[in-house]
């Protein structure tokens, strides 16, 4: 890593923001009696072996003044000052973190320095300039992300599309359907992605329904159901429903749902039906309803049937994941942070014991391998686990660089997740070129995302699927142009050993 500009803040954009900055009485009710200094530093002073990915940390005895920390502490290696972000991490003002912009180089010594003139509240200063070293690792397990790893495809998409889904099928092959072709029309086009050609070509039909917004879930028997969504123009949300034959390579309809809904989602049963739970219609009234019933569908017979149990909330876009105990979690897209607990066993929704850290709405949510689910963006950058054991959420150390809305999440192939792209909403709305990397690596709390690449053009409602050799296909999104085509272009991760 090149040495640059000292520091850079980016409140609204970091993981933690700054809380007061102002004087007052020292942490905690009064002065520690121990004084004001450097109680922890982590990395620890010598140690060696440190992750790249390393934000290193800094814990004082008392509550600072956090304007004093302002071009007071940073990290530095041979050749100067590294760029970075400072956050405090705890609601007593004791704990700073340094985020370098990049990740650091390998085999490195790097020197966390602290001024003398940062103050506690009470305007204490430390009195004396401290420094303390770490070496990174020569051998990471993670394995740097690099502008080589993304290839364009041999052949763009057939057709622009975003708000689409991409379904890996069972002989390798991924299937694009649907989607807005611009930002107000949607298509009913289809395509193939041959992952032995790198190259897209057009289903030889297409779907019933021009529709996007909607679900597409991998049936037991290797077919596609696909439901619901939104149709062209003032078509509204959409009950209809069809189903894909890979081997006939065409689309028939079957049952309707018994409630129109987009922004839903779907999983597959261990028994081959699958529930579709939320979604949204815009009602006579031309007004959103966020529908909290929640429908079964039988590959069978082919119908719909209502599960009796309502859902905790009415919720849309939001996720819905399968634990490893079998129940199903519902987060995020409601009018508030309950998020709730879907027992197929019975077909019932219980309301988990403790809520959300933050209220969330196109978010993303992953099953991690340890059983937690990890939850970030949509609403708030800082990442969030759900705990099935004491069924309650607690804060990851950090999170991602941006609060992103419409990204994708994948699993990688070293390990780990990928999350990129997607919309951020601030002063300005900015479509996403850069992504985040979630890593099991060393760090004061076990794992935590670093920034790990940015693409040359953004990406948002989007596509990304996990092909069968672990690579991951990144197909189509929305223009940044409204009155162009959405975008055609699509990428293919792919790591070498």
């Amino acid at each position: 890593m090149k040495a640059s500009a000292f520091i850079r803040l980016v409140l609204p954009l970091i993981a933690v923001s700054f809380l007061s900055c102002g004087g007052g009485g020292g942490g905690g009710g009064g002065p520690d009696p121990v004084g004001f200094k450097v109680k922890n530093v982590q990395p620890l002073h010598g140690a060696t072996d440190v992750n790249q990915y390393q934000s290193p940390t800094v814990t004082f005895t008392q509550s600072l003044n956090v304007s004093t920390v302002i071009g007071a502490f940073g990290l530095y290696d041979s050749s100067g000052p590294i760029e970075g972000t400072i956050i405090v991490v705890d609601s007593a003002e004791k704990t700073i973190r340094f985020d370098p912009t990049e990740k650091l180089d390998l085999a490195r010594t790097y020197t966390i320095w602290l001024d003398a003139s940062i103050e506690n509240r009470d305007g204490k200063e430390l009195g004396e300039s401290q420094q303390f070293s770490f070496t990174t690792d020569e051998d990471p397990s993670d394995k740097k992300i690099e502008a080589g790893d993304f290839k364009r495809t041999w052949t763009d998409l057939t057709v622009g599309r975003s708000q689409h889904t991409a379904t890996l099928l069972d002989n390798g092959s991924v299937l694009l359907a649907g989607g807005y072709r611009n930002s107000t029309q949607t298509t009913p086009t289809a395509e193939l992605y041959d992952p032995e050609e790198f190259s897209f070509a057009p289903s030889t039909h297409q779907l019933s329904n021009a529709r996007a917004r909607h679900t597409a879930t991998l049936l037991l028997d290797g077919r596609v159901l696909i439901a619901g969504g939104v149709g062209t123009g003032s078509v509204g949300s959409l009950e209809t429903c069809e189903i894909y034959d890979p081997i006939a390579d065409s689309f028939s309809t079957t049952g309707a749902l018994l409630q129109k809904r987009s922004l839903h989602t779907a999983e597959r049963l261990p028994d081959g039906r699958v529930v579709v739970f939320g979604g949204e219609y815009r009602n006579d009234a031309d007004e959103f309803v966020l529908v909290d019933l929640a429908e079964i569908f039988d590959p069978v017979t082919g119908r719909w049937s209502q599960i009796p149990d309502l859902m905790v909330r009415g919720r849309s876009a939001h996720t819905s994941t399968v634990l490893d105990s079998g129940k199903i979690l519902l987060v995020g897209g409601g009018l508030d942070q309950a998020a709730e607990l879907f027992d197929p066993s019975n077909l019932t929704f219980t309301r988990t014991s403790g809520n959300t850290m933050s209220w969330r709405w196109s978010h993303t949510a992953v099953l991690l391998e340890n059983g937690l689910v990890l939850i970030c963006g949509g609403g708030s950058a800082r990442g969030e686990f759900y705990l099935p054991d004491s069924d309650s959420f607690a804060h990851v150390s950090n999170g991602l660089a941006f609060d992103r809305y419409f990204h994708t999440a994948s699993v990688m192939p070293n390990g780990g997740f990928l999350f990129l792209g997607g919309t951020f909403f601030g002063d300005q709305t900015i479509f996403l070129s850069s992504m985040d990397r979630f890593s099991f690596s060393q760090s004061p709390t076990g794992s935590f995302f670093h920034v790990v690449y940015a693409l040359a053009e953004p990406r948002t409602n989007h596509t990304a699927t996990v092909l069968q050799d672990g690579s991951i296909l990144i197909a189509g999104g929305m223009n940044v142009d409204p009155l162009e085509p959405e975008m055609k272009t699509a990428l293919l991760f792919r790591q070498d050993d």
